[in-house]
């Protein structure tokens, strides 16, 4: 259990302040971690209810690469060079990871605490329209083939949110497209 932090200290009130919380709640320090940045210290609430992401599916509310939010968590010291969750990620609850053996990708990312750290590093999460159009697009490109491309839809579809699957499907339509997602092909993951 965690010592907990007095109402009126400093502490209590930078984190009240930069997560608006209730002031009857109760924080104990394991349930906080501060995290340094330019001499300022940015605190993570441990969150226990919320969704927990691969971090492809992190990067693709924000509408980046996978290789992009793990520069990000890296920069914010959430990951370290080996693509491991740091000590204080998972301490924060910002991560966990399916064991020690485990490699790196075997590691959830938790989407409340991530992306509060994205979007104050300038990420903001794309629309579920948006995500729906550029998945279409996307697939429709790789049907149709290119020379310089070497992945298939069957193979990207893999990447694709499961909860995008019938609305991509329905846009594919829309756009004339013969290629659709298999139910399957989004349940195989992690």
């Amino acid at each position: 259990m965690g010592q907990h932090l007095e109402k009126d200290s400093k502490s209590y009130d930078l984190i009240n302040s930069f997560f608006e919380i209730d002031r009857d709640f109760d924080l104990t320090t394991c349930q906080v971690v501060c995290f340094a940045e330019d001499g300022i210290a940015v605190p993570f609430v441990m969150a226990t209810t919320s969704a927990w992401l691969s971090l492809t599916d992190l990067a693709q509310i924000y509408g980046i690469s996978s290789t992009h939010c793990e520069r990000a968590l890296q920069q914010e010291g959430l990951r370290d060079r080996y693509g491991r969750p740091t000590p204080s990620a998972l301490q924060a609850g910002a991560a966990c990871k399916h064991g020690p053996h485990k490699p790196p990708r075997a590691a959830l990312w938790n989407a409340e605490v991530c992306k509060a750290l994205l979007e104050r590093t300038g990420y903001q999460p794309i629309s579920r329209t948006k995500q729906i159009e550029q998945w279409a697009k996307f697939l429709a490109a790789l049907e149709e083939g290119s020379p310089s491309i070497n992945a298939t839809p069957e193979q990207m579809v893999e990447d694709l949110p499961e909860e995008l699957a019938g609305e991509v499907n329905d846009k594919l339509a829309e756009h004339g497209c013969q290629f659709r997602i298999p139910k399957a092909a989004t349940s195989c993951r992690l």
